[in-house]
């Protein structure tokens, strides 16, 4: 619907920063997505012990808790698998065999995975304990040569314990910033900040911090002064969970000493009003690191 709504536009050429070529890619990998989410991208599925067993089309071996649906993995794989998608992350960072990453909000792992033999060391931060047992068998192999750590704590701006609400129906979206409606469905969880968890384990060196954490991104941000300060960081951020994210966040990067040096838009249409944008995912580094200009990628979606 997006789509024909900029057809029409540019047909009565309302649409004059487009060119039909771009627009017609547009189309073709629209109706390529389509297509091709008819067709699971999980070829093979088998219960392991407490565990699914998932091998997607491009051979991934994830496991999964069995009593969560796969929507998630197949969402996952085709947004990482369409390089014009907004939360495609690799379109804003290329990994270096030296680097030391932090994936906060892990998930299912498909970043992480994808990663893995590329970079030198990987921390997953996942707090919801079914998700994070997950993990530990995904990359076992890894975790045991030291390359992977999977640490099954919250991030935020105070070390504390909260009641987090554990959403069975759609484990990733279970977060500590929605309030305990439950207390059936809520497990304490144990919250550090990236300082803490960099001072106590005597990291010299971090090279990117990727933030995608339902909502409590601009508050980890906060808990990770010190380390924006001293080891410079990168950090590949969300800014879709809340409305306020899309200028709190980048002000907060702007105030510390940190330049946005790229960044994914989403893009709607209301009607015949126009374009509306929708700021999806930066990228920002230390200002005195990088000589980079900025680089605006704008991809449509809903």
């Amino acid at each position: 619907m997006q789509r024909l709504w900029i057809l029409v536009r540019k047909v009565f050429g309302l649409e004059t920063d487009l060119t039909w070529c771009r627009l017609l890619k547009g189309i073709a990998s629209d109706l390529q997505r389509i297509g091709g989410e008819k067709h699971s991208c999980i070829i093979f599925r088998q219960r392991t012990g407490n565990f699914l067993k998932l091998i997607t089309l491009s051979g991934e071996e994830i496991y999964w808790p069995p009593s969560m649906e796969t929507e998630t993995i197949e969402c996952v794989y085709r947004e990482l698998s369409n390089p014009d998608h907004p939360h495609q992350y690799f379109s804003l960072y290329s990994p270096s065999p030296n680097d030391v990453v932090f994936d906060i909000g892990a998930c299912e792992g498909m970043f992480a995975y994808r990663l893995r033999n590329l970079v030198s060391r990987l921390f997953l931060f996942e707090p919801v304990p079914q998700i994070a047992d997950a993990l530990c068998m995904t990359f076992s192999t890894e975790i045991a040569s030291g390359k992977v750590q999977v640490i099954q704590k919250a991030l935020g701006d105070t070390d504390r314990k909260v009641e987090m609400s554990i959403q069975s129906s759609f484990l990733c979206s279970s977060n500590i910033e929605t309030p305990v409606k439950d207390i059936m469905k809520a497990q304490t969880i144990q919250v550090t900040t990236i300082d803490s968890f960099i001072e106590e384990n005597m990291i010299s060196r971090i090279d990117l911090i990727k933030i995608d954490a339902e909502g409590s991104e601009i508050s980890i941000l906060k808990g990770a002064l010190k380390t924006m300060q001293t080891l410079h960081p990168r950090f590949l951020i969300t800014l879709y969970h809340k409305p306020e994210d899309a200028y709190q966040i980048p002000a907060f990067f702007e105030a510390n000493g940190y330049v946005i040096i790229g960044k994914t838009y989403n893009f709607f249409y209301r009607g015949w009003r126009g374009r509306h944008y929708r700021l999806y995912l930066i990228l920002a580094a230390r200002r005195e690191n990088t000589i980079s200009t900025v680089g605006i990628k704008c991809v449509s979606g809903s």
